[in-house]
Parts: C-alpha cells; sequence; structure tokens
C-alpha cells in the first residue's frame, strides 16, 4: 500500500473520528439543555409551591375573622383567631345537610365546590353517583341554599376561593376533579390512597386529615392510615 493510499485512510479515520467527538459534544449539549429545562421546571414549581405556603401563613399570622349572618346564610360563624391550622374553610354548621348528606358520606363544606357544581348536584340526586339520593322538595330547596351560599365562589370562602379560580369555565361535580385538589395530592402515591385498604379512594378526606370535619387540610394533620405522618 502506497503511502498516498496510508495518508488517505489516515484522514479518513480522523474524519470520523472528529464527526464521533462532534456527535458526543452535541449529545452532551442536549443533555445539559434538558437537564437545564428540567431544572427550570423544578424551581418554577417550588417557587409556586412557596409563594402558596406565604400566602398561607399570611393568612393565619393574620388571623382573619369570618363572621356569617346564622339567619342569612345558614352558619354562625367562625374564626381563623386560632394557632397553626385555622379553618381553611368554613365548617358545616347546617344541621339538615350534616344528617341527610352525612349519614352516607362524609360532610363536604360547601366551599369545597362552586356553586353551579352544588346545584349540579343537587338537581341530579335520583342517580348521585350511582345512588338513589332523592329527598322531600322542600328539603332538597334548603341544603341547595345552603350549599350555593357557602360556595367556593360565595366570595368568603377562605381556601374555596383558590378551588373557585382553579375549575373556570367547568362544573366538576366531584371534589377530586378539582385541579386544585389535584395539584395539592399529586405526590400521594395512589398506593396509600387507593391501593389502601383503610383508605380506599381519594375522596375520604377524613381518613387522612384528622380535622377535616372542621374545615382544616393543612399538610401538617395529614396522618395516612399504616403510613403515619405525611408532607409534601
Amino acid at each position: 500500500m502506497t503511502h498516498t493510499q496510508w495518508s488517505g485512510i489516515g484522514a479518513g479515520v480522523v474524519a470520523t473520528l472528529l464527526l464521533l467527538a462532534a456527535g458526543m459534544v452535541n449529545g452532551s449539549e442536549r443533555e445539559e439543555r434538558y437537564e437545564y429545562q428540567r431544572g427550570d421546571d423544578d424551581r418554577n414549581y417550588e417557587r409556586h409551591e412557596r409563594n402558596e405556603r406565604r400566602d398561607d401563613d399570611d393568612r393565619y399570622e393574620r388571623g382573619e375573622r369570618y363572621q356569617r349572618d346564622a339567619d342569612d346564610r345558614g352558619q354562625a360563624g367562625y374564626s381563623r383567631n386560632a394557632s397553626w391550622g385555622g379553618p381553611d374553610v368554613p365548617p358545616v354548621t347546617n344541621e339538615t345537610y350534616r344528617n341527610e348528606c352525612g349519614s352516607c358520606h362524609f360532610a363536604y363544606q360547601p366551599a369545597l365546590l362552586p356553586a353551579r357544581s352544588w346545584q349540579a348536584v343537587m338537581g341530579n340526586l335520583s342517580n348521585h353517583f350511582g345512588d338513589d339520593a332523592s329527598l322531600a322538595a322542600e328539603t332538597v330547596q334548603e341544603l341547595e341554599r345552603y350549599l350555593v351560599a357557602n360556595a367556593a365562589d360565595s366570595g368568603d370562602a377562605g381556601r374555596g376561593e383558590r378551588i373557585a379560580n382553579s375549575v373556570t369555565g367547568t362544573t366538576p361535580l366531584r371534589i377530586t376533579e378539582t385541579p386544585y385538589f389535584r395539584r395539592k395530592h399529586h405526590e400521594v402515591p395512589t398506593r396509600m390512597v387507593e391501593g389502601n385498604p383503610e383508605v380506599g379512594s381519594f375522596s375520604r378526606c377524613s381518613a387522612c386529615h384528622a380535622e377535616a370535619d372542621q374545615g382544616r387540610y393543612d399538610e401538617h394533620s395529614v396522618r395516612i392510615p399504616g403510613v403515619g405522618r405525611w408532607e409534601d
């Protein structure tokens, strides 16, 4: 083989090595860009969570006081003057609602859904998520008035305002369908809830939120059966 041929082969090898090196560099750059973007996404999410927690802390520290007129709104009122973990939403105070609805499932606070959702739910009690929950007409009217007056978009619903803002343009029938609920529970593994015989569903608020009946849903009071304390 002549010197010229050897020179050609050498040049070809060098060119191949250069191309491989360039490919490795490009691949490394792409990976670095991906990692950088992923880092940006993580930082943005963490920043959002920090801001929300800070807003919550500010509200607790200010000790906001919500007083409702019992005659007009069906509630005796409630205060946020408690220590850390004051009510996130007004607790249930309508005894008819507590007895009629709470006898079958957790009596969800009205502020966990917007008014239009409650109207849709109350308008189809004969097929209430697969069950017939029909009630006397006057009872339905009383419950609907109470739920609508104290709904997430009532303007005086604590954390309910955030729930209402997350469902703009939609009418969720389940609290677990709201974007706010999903965002707050997205880090909780399904196996700890739906796969947990002591819980069974994300809709069983009181199974993990020890003070759910008081309208307190902050992460500091979460205890998952068989798992223990949980903070995302």
